[in-house]
């Protein structure tokens, strides 16, 4: 099992970063410029025991100091329950590990830079006011006209700007594209009504 483990350490010009399941960042914000990192990637196939190795640091980091500085384990969402168990199981609920999501992460992240100080729109918020916005800017659409009353309609248009913002495209480049595309295809009409479509949400 070991054997089909790879623990690869990277160093990056004059210091080595760290990329690693399990680590301490207490306070690394001011001694960037002095500490001594270096990244380290655990690579294997499905039960291999990646998962195992990354808890052997951590149970490594806690016994030699149990009072130090926080060590972030950051797993997917799915996963924080699991590793809660196989912490508390080892270490009992008082220790200095912190099981943490990619989500709660941003969210230490933004507290400890102050973003958290602007309340975020929630997703009901969001399309309270695109079904506002539809309504208000109905008499000026093309293809959501009809249905700028429609109930669920906010949420699907919400739906596409999130994947929209997951995917680092905004709309002004989608209605490029489809118009470099009618001009290389004209009369297809898939590409015409997704430009009528795009066009209406940059209205809104």
């Amino acid at each position: 099992m070991e054997a089909a483990l790879k623990d690869w350490r990277l160093p990056i010009g004059n210091c080595q970063f760290s990329i690693e399941a399990c680590k301490s960042i207490d306070n690394w914000h001011r001694r960037i410029n002095n500490i001594d990192m270096s990244i380290g990637f655990v690579i294997g196939r499905a039960g291999t025991g990646k998962t195992r190795h990354c808890l052997g640091r951590i149970q490594q980091l806690l016994r030699d100091d149990p009072v130090g500085p926080p060590v972030f384990w950051i797993v997917p969402r799915q996963a924080t329950f699991s590793a809660e168990r196989m912490l508390l199981a080892e270490h009992g609920p008082f220790c200095r590990c912190r099981i943490l999501s990619f989500d709660r992460l941003g969210d230490e992240v933004l507290g400890a830079t102050g973003g958290v100080a602007t309340t975020a729109v929630s997703a009901r918020g969001r399309q309270m006011i695109l079904g506002f916005l539809l309504r208000k800017h109905q008499e000026k659409l093309s293809y959501f006209a009809p249905s700028a009353r429609r109930v669920g309609l906010a949420r699907e248009i919400d739906h596409t700007f999130t994947e929209l913002e997951r995917s680092g495209t905004d709309l002004a480049s989608v209605v490029e594209t489809l118009l470099t595309a009618m001009t290389a295809n004209p009369g297809d009409a898939d590409t015409e009504t997704l430009l009528v479509k795009s066009r209406d949400l940059l209205a809104v």
